[in-house]
């Protein structure tokens, strides 16, 4: 990877006021291609997608994860054959960027709990240290690539595999809840284990 590309994508994003305050340094320590896998999926027509892999074409897998744009991840929850379905995504920069900074964290004082595995998670443990994370990810599949980047980037945060819509009583309560998955109202069990006091964010 170029580090001058990712490098620039993190200077646009403080510029057009999308990174919040603190969290420069996080996102310079956490390249987001460490958490992208070697193919990813491009729109390829109306409603379809076609393969790109770094082996093969690694200037423009490049530029597609050091964009300020979705990276589709997965189709079809990793099934060979189906109907070209997106599953697993990596969010927009611009978007994580608004979301950690409403997130309203500070450097290692609070305990956050987030829904869905990836380079959120990258980027928190970079920021709150990897012992105040838990990070709950329902595809198999997708928490186990997320665990090998997360080793690769020297952080070992809890990481289950689980429906993040009944959050993890173990380990709460928490001072910050994050999903990067939409939901249509906020589940009970995310209030339930927040500190009062705490914030919860998620699109």
């Amino acid at each position: 990877m170029k580090d001058s590309e990712y490098g620039e994508l993190v200077a646009c994003l403080g510029e057009s006021g999308d990174l919040g305050v603190g969290w420069r340094g996080a996102f310079l320590r956490t390249p987001r291609s460490l958490f992208v896998p070697e193919r990813i999926w491009i729109e390829d027509g109306p409603g379809g997608y076609r393969p790109l892999t770094k082996r093969d074409n690694p200037e423009a897998w490049r530029a597609k994860v050091n964009a300020d744009d979705v990276v589709v991840t997965q189709l079809d929850d990793g099934a060979e054959s189906g109907p070209g379905v997106a599953t697993s995504s990596l969010s927009m920069p611009t978007l994580v960027g608004r979301m950690l900074a409403h997130l309203d964290v500070g450097d290692g004082d609070q305990s956050v709990l987030e829904i869905g595995s990836g380079w959120t998670t990258g980027l928190l443990c970079a920021r709150v240290g990897a012992r105040r994370v838990v990070s709950v990810e329902i595809d198999s599949q997708v928490a186990e690539r997320a665990r090998a980047a997360l080793t690769l980037a020297g952080h070992a945060p809890v990481l289950v595999v689980g429906d993040g819509t009944r959050g993890f009583p173990e380990h709460a309560p928490y001072d910050r809840v994050s999903s990067t998955a939409a939901v249509s109202r906020v589940p009970h069990a995310w209030v339930a284990q927040t500190n009062p006091g705490g914030v919860i964010v998620t699109p």
